[in-house]
């Protein structure tokens, strides 16, 4: 009876070592494989977050900014409440773009999606895709929120009074 591999021939101890020693290192490159195709995935997303999500977001928010650099105060509405309706319509506006940006980034990496798949990693990568954006649309957000906030004020500054809103 060989109990806990008392007994075995030093042939077979041997011979199990180099079948555990083949095992770790086909795991070992599975692993290194695995992590390469990870990091060309998100090396697309990153690409394509670099080159097309963050400019269509700027050129969205230049929008945004022109828009309140046009307002101008006239008799039927204030330009503190026309602020606050732009600024309103500019953050649902996000929530689409964003939306959008998702959509074009799963199709720029659609062949990367396949393998995800495979990995069954898919989830992941898309829950970094939705990371990623998220970042660039809550910065925005931000910005947007802080630039009314200060057109909001200066119109203060100069006298006007919101009238939609209690001010």
């Amino acid at each position: 009876m060989k109990l806990f591999g008392f007994g075995k021939s030093r042939e077979e101890r041997a011979s199990q070592l180099d079948a555990k020693k083949a095992h770790d290192a086909a795991n070992a490159e599975a692993l290194e494989m695995g992590r390469n195709a990870g990091n060309a995935m998100t090396g697309a997303v990153d690409h394509f977050i670099t080159f097309r999500a963050r400019p269509v977001a700027e050129n969205v928010y230049g929008v945004f900014l022109e828009q309140i650099a046009s307002i101008r105060s006239n008799e039927e509405h204030s330009p503190i409440d026309l602020v606050r309706i732009e600024a309103k319509i500019f953050v649902e506006k996000l929530g689409e773009y964003k939306d959008r940006m998702n959509v074009e980034c799963l199709d720029h990496i659609r062949e990367w999606l396949d393998i995800a798949d495979q990995m069954e990693v898919r989830d992941t990568i898309e829950l970094y895709i939705s990371n990623k954006l998220s970042d660039i649309f809550m910065e925005l957000f931000e910005r947007s929120v802080n630039r009314a906030a200060e057109v909001i004020e200066a119109y203060r500054a100069l006298g006007f009074k919101a009238v939609l809103t209690a001010d």
